[in-house]
């Protein structure tokens, strides 16, 4: 349903957008993402609305598929968290979108948002960076990956403390500085460290039982830092103790939160665990999620997952979890199954196996299961009439199977060989529901009583009425089960010291839209591109019985059996691409034609980190017949060119980066009026240091054209439907900490706008509307800590957007709409800290067609109750105020009187949350 939603998302795009509803929701974009940090995005609700679930798609700039994360209602909105190792110095874009429980979307941005999504640029002054060669923490330098391998104590291991010897191996390390090595032990530097023939070694003394820390520091022979090698252990007290072998953690919680919106009350229950274990040679984790909102008209909410390590050779991954292969097969999204990883410094073999859909019947709703047709109601010559009915709301299981074999040399080259299965079971779906399924007879079923009915109610009237019901077995129109095989490979290969990385990554798809009645046999494939059953494929006869030139003359009987091969791949009619390629090309262009396949999808990536800069080149082609299942995000029917160049100065305190990106959909020459993009993005950060201000400055410049000269003629009327604008997206952001009163201080304000320039406005007409929206926002962040346990966060934010439109004048202005928010947070704790306090207050007041005012209040404590127990209590609640007229047509001395306008105050949402979580 997911992958429908996204689809239907796509090709409607603003039609999804509920204006009335939408304008009760307020999001407040970010200005920027920082690298490395989760970042929150909000939906705050300004009047109720009908919301069942929310999504929020994000991809890295640059990015071709579509990461999906679930959103969560909170009381007041509903929020969601992107994962800070997802966020990347090259920024961000996403877009969010609300199902409606009448089956109705709202998306942010409302117009076709996955084409436009929100895009934020990268704070490159804080945060953990994660560049093209690996990741880097804070304000330090960039840090190199290297292979150095643990050998003992091995990470989660438990051993004696006459065993502890610390070991590592350098052997693939081939750029380290041997004459700097720094190993730690519980953060304290070892005296005694010695190194010889590629393995660092130490003999620490003295440990007492219990948990300790090992950190390993390197730099390259350039000086560049390398990634930390950091991992724990265990060392037992005198004799054997279970388990301290065992080395047994976790945590379980318990949640509950009742909220009500709009006088409808909503309890939601929840229990969660994670618990972890580990030998010296095999490591354990497994989680669970039980929660009241799981049910059968819906994809699981629950979530089960394990995973067993066995040091660094097998992985097996149970139950829900979030397989990469590729970003054109499975990229992180979640799959119900198991996955095996075997891996040897020579050769990695990875198998995932599981369902990507579970079989839903039916939505919960009448009409959610059954649906007549009454379009196709039809009449015989005896006056019979003969319903159709039909099947809607159902969800087929989807199961899939990918496979990845990997050969690759230590340090210099990879390849890979990877495929995916995708098929939706058609036996996964009945035909008949439960007893208490209903759907609607309306008034245009003649012959019937309107009303609405069971499926048994139903068949007694169309008896009663002398009817007959027409309900076919397969074949439904609430959607058809698909079928995906898909093929791809990948080079890659690392150069000067690893600095330099080339890969080359090329996949093909294969796809049928339709498998209700299975493979095409070879009776049906003769009759396929012709209408005479002759044993030959694609012969024509005139009306004298002779062959027509052009025939193909293909002899059936030497033709595959489609049928043979159905267990791999669904061959029919419904099937994408019908040929592979352009068989008239692949003569004098044998290479060119089969890459540029209209169901294959390629890319050439260049990336280089050095010293002080890394940059990328890319340029990536997804067909427009190239499908996965697994990957319904993807954006297809592109071709993209992207240059990235990152620099740091002044010690590195100074970053600058530009970014190029053409973006085109003229992959088949057919194509009309294709949409050309063109964008400059400039971005450049200053931060001295800490308790010093800093500065961080973005600009942005999209181009779009889609190459359309003329007038298009529509009925009787011409329309201009040419596009060649251009968008400014700007940002200027500057933090000042400093002290008052002794006390540490920091102030925060950012300023971003978005200016759109319409480069055929001399050539347009009078009445013409450039539907392109400008912006502005100010938001002032100040954050006091008056001690180590009492902090204030104050924000103040305003956004104002200018929508183009035509008034009652016949003139073009811009109407502008603007929303305001005020909110104060404050923490603090007590009892040596066992006992934190939050509370806060926020205000939102929005402008426009009809102002309006919200007032929150929300507070919460968190208490250690006994060691490792915590308990935790929050309450929130939101007033509305808008203006409201009161019917009231005398006045007191019985003279008529016309309504009176006034401020209606409502309850809008309000909620209490109460948590328990033990740690062992």
């Amino acid at each position: 349903m997911k992958a429908i939603v996204i689809r239907a998302i796509i090709l409607v795009g603003v039609a999804l957008a509920q204006p009335g509803l939408r304008d009760n929701l307020y999001h407040k974009r970010p200005e920027k993402a920082i690298p490395g940090e989760a970042l929150q995005l909000t939906i705050t609700l300004k009047q109720p609305v009908p919301v069942k679930t929310g999504l929020i798609y994000f991809r890295p700039y640059q990015g071709g598929s579509y990461f999906e994360i679930p959103m969560s209602f909170f009381g007041t909105g509903w929020s969601g968290t992107i994962p800070g190792d997802r966020i990347t110095e090259t920024g961000l874009e996403y877009f969010i979108v609300l199902s409606l429980s009448d089956g109705g979307l709202i998306s942010f941005p409302a117009h076709t948002p996955n084409e436009n999504p929100y895009y934020l640029p990268a704070d490159l002054r804080t945060g953990n960076r994660s560049t093209f060669g690996g990741k880097q923490s804070g304000k330090t330098q960039k840090s190199v990956s290297e292979n150095i391998l643990i050998i003992s104590p091995e990470p989660e291991s438990v051993i004696s403390p006459e065993d502890v010897v610390i070991a590592l191996s350098l052997f693939y390390a081939e750029d380290v500085d041997t004459t700097d090595i720094r190993l730690f032990l519980d953060q304290r530097p070892l005296e005694d460290v010695f190194y010889s023939e590629g393995i660092i070694t130490s003999l620490p003394t003295s440990l007492s039982g219990g948990e300790h820390a090992l950190s390993l520091r390197l730099t390259t022979l350039q000086g560049l830092p390398v990634e930390p090698v950091d991992w724990t252990f265990r060392v037992t007290d005198e004799g054997f103790h279970l388990q301290e072998a065992i080395n047994l953690k976790g945590k379980i919680g318990a949640r509950i939160s009742t909220e009500e919106t709009a006088g409808t009350v909503k309890t939601i229950e929840e229990l969660t665990g994670q618990v972890s274990s580990g030998l010296s040679w095999v490591d354990a984790k497994a989680s669970f999620r039980l929660t009241s909102r799981e049910n059968p008209y819906q994809q699981p909410f629950h979530r089960f997952s394990g995973k067993v390590k066995f040091g660094n050779y097998l992985t097996i991954e149970m139950g829900d979890y979030n397989p990469t292969i590729s970003p054109y097969m499975v990229d992180g999204r979640r799959i119900r199954g198991i996955g095996v990883q075997v891996q040897f410094p020579w050769f990695q073999f990875q198998v995932v196996q599981g369902d990507l859909n579970r079989a839903v019947q039916e939505m919960d709703k009448t009409d959610g299961g059954y649906i007549l047709r009454t379009a196709n109601i039809k009449t015989d010559s005896l006056g019979t009439y003969t319903y159709p009915l039909d099947r809607t709301g159902y969800t087929f299981q989807r199961s899939v199977n990918m496979y990845q074999l990997t050969l690759q040399t230590p340090r210099r080259f990879r390849w890979k060989l990877a495929a995916l299965k995708a098929r939706d079971d058609r036996e996964t779906i009945h035909k008949l529901l439960r007893n208490s399924a209903t759907f609607t007879v309306d008034s245009s079923a003649t012959g019937l009583t309107p009303g609405t009915y069971t499926y048994g109610q139903f068949s007694d009237l169309v008896s009663a009425a002398g009817g007959r019901i027409s309900f076919p077995d397969a074949n439904w129109g609430g959607g058809d089960p698909e079928d995906n095989l898909v093929l791809g490979t990948t080079f890659q290969g690392l150069f000067d010291d690893q600095r330099l990385s080339f890969e080359f990554s090329w996949n093909f798809s294969l796809y049928n839209r339709n498998i209700w009645d299975g493979a095409v046999s070879r009776t049906e494939m003769d009759t396929t591109l012709d209408d005479s059953l002759d044993g030959f494929i694609g012969v024509n006869y005139d009306e004298n019985g002779l062959v027509m030139d052009g025939s193909l003359f293909i002899d059936t009987s030497k033709v595959f059996d489609p049928t043979f091969y159905e267990g791999f791949f669904t061959i029919n009619a419904y099937m994408t691409p019908l040929l592979p390629f352009d068989i008239s090309s692949y003569g004098k262009h044998p290479i060119a034609t089969v890459v540029n396949m209209p169901s294959s999808a390629f890319h050439f990536k260049l990336s280089g980190t050095y010293a002080l800069q890394s940059f990328q080149v890319e340029y990536r082609q997804v067909g427009p017949e190239f499908v996965s299942l697994g990957n319904p995000y993807l954006s297809t029917n592109i071709r993209e060119f992207v240059a990235t160049d990152q620099m740091s100065l002044l010690d590195r305190k100074l970053h600058l980066s530009a970014t190029y990106k053409f973006h085109d959909n003229k992959i088949l020459a057919t194509t009309v009026d294709p949409l050309v993009t063109h964008s400059l993005n400039f971005g450049i950060s200053i931060s001295p240091g800490p308790e010093v201000p800093s500065m961080m400055v973005n600009i942005q410049s999209i181009g779009k054209t889609n190459e359309k000269k003329e007038l298009d003629i529509i009925g009787d009327s011409r329309q201009d439907l040419r596009e060649n604008f251009k968008t400014v997206n700007s940002l200027f952001s500057v933090t000042f900490p400093f002290r008052y009163a002794g006390l540490k201080q920091l102030v925060a304000v950012n300023y971003s706008t978005i200016l759109n320039h319409d480069l055929l406005k001399s050539d347009r007409g009078a009445n013409y509307v450039f539907n392109k929206t400008d912006s502005d926002a100010l938001s002032i962040s100040l954050s006091s800590r008056f001690s180590p346990t009492w902090r204030l966060i104050s924000n103040f934010s305003r956004t104002n957007l200018y929508l183009p439109i035509m008034n009652s004048d016949g003139i073009i202005i811009q109407k502008p709409y603007s929303w305001t928010a005020i909110a104060v947070n404050s923490q603090n704790s007590f009892w040596d800290s066992r006992l934190r306090f939050t509370g806060g207050l926020s205000f939102l007041r929005s402008a426009g067609d009809v102002d309006s005012n919200i007032y929150g209040v929300k507070s919460g404590a968190e208490y250690d109750v006994i060691k490792n127990l915590v308990a935790s209590l929050s309450l929130n609640i939101q007033m509305s105020q808008v203006p409201a007229y009161r019917k009231d047509n005398q006045d007191n001395n019985g003279n008529g009187k016309t309504d009176e306008l006034f401020e209606a105050w409502s309850l809008n949402t309000s909620g209490i949350f109460l948590n328990m979580n033990y740690s062992f």
